[in-house]
C-alpha cells in the first residue's frame, strides 16, 4: 500500500515546477472588468467578501443544503460495504466490489449526466441548475431507503446504483451554481465557503 500512495504523489512533485511557472491570470480580464473596477476589488478584504457573499439567501440555503447532503450521501457510500457485510451477509470482497462499481458506475453516470442535464436545461431557464440539484437530491431518498429495506438482491443491487447516481448527478453543478450566484471577482470566496 506505501507503494500506490508513493504512486500517487509522483505526478504532483513532477507538476510542482509547471504550477510555479505558470503566471496567474489577471482577476476580472475575463469578465471584462475595467483596471479601475479591479482595482476596486483588489482593495476589498476577505471578510467583506464573505459578507456581501453571505446576503444573498439563495447561496445560504444552497450552502446549507450542500452541507446535509454531502453527509448523508457520503455516509450512505462509506458505509454501505459495513452494512452489507453485517446486516445483508456478503462477505467483505463481494461487499467491497459492489460498492466500488456502483461508485466508479454512479459517479460516471451521475456526475455527466446531472451536468448535461442542468446545462441543457440552463439554456431555457436561468433556475435549472439549483432545480436540477435539488430534484436529483430528492429523488436519491426513496433509492436509499429501498436499498436499506429491500428484501432480495434483485431490488437491492439496482436501488444502490440508482441512488448512488442520482446523489452524485449534483456534484459538477456545485460549482456552477456559485458562478450563477457570485459576482466574478468574489468566486473564489463563493467557493471556499462551499467547500468550508
Amino acid at each position: 500500500w506505501q507503494t500506490t500512495f508513493f504512486v500517487y504523489a509522483v505526478p504532483g512533485l513532477i507538476l510542482i515546477p509547471f504550477i510555479l511557472l505558470t503566471k496567474d491570470p489577471v482577476r476580472g480580464v475575463q469578465e471584462g472588468l475595467t483596471a479601475a473596477d479591479r482595482q476596486g476589488v483588489s482593495r476589498q478584504d476577505f471578510f467583506t467578501k464573505v459578507g456581501k457573499i453571505l446576503t444573498t439567501k439563495t447561496l445560504i440555503y444552497h450552502y446549507i443544503a450542500t452541507a446535509l447532503i454531502q453527509l448523508g450521501i457520503q455516509g450512505y457510500a462509506f458505509w454501505m460495504p459495513t452494512y452489507l457485510v453485517r446486516e445483508r451477509g456478503y462477505d467483505i470482497a463481494a461487499a467491497g466490489k459492489l460498492a466500488g462499481i456502483a461508485m466508479l458506475v454512479g459517479g460516471i453516470v451521475g456526475a455527466l449526466g446531472g451536468a448535461i442535464v442542468a446545462d441543457l436545461w440552463f439554456r431555457k431557464d436561468k433556475t435549472a441548475r439549483l432545480k436540477v440539484q435539488t430534484i436529483a437530491a430528492a429523488a436519491a431518498i426513496p433509492f436509499v431507503i429501498i436499498s436499506y429495506l429491500a428484501v432480495s438482491n434483485a431490488i437491492l443491487i439496482p436501488a444502490i446504483f440508482i441512488a448512488i447516481i442520482l446523489s452524485i448527478a449534483m456534484f459538477p453543478i456545485l460549482s456552477a451554481v456559485i458562478v450563477d450566484l457570485v459576482e466574478p471577482q468574489d468566486r473564489g470566496v463563493g467557493m471556499a465557503l462551499l467547500l468550508l
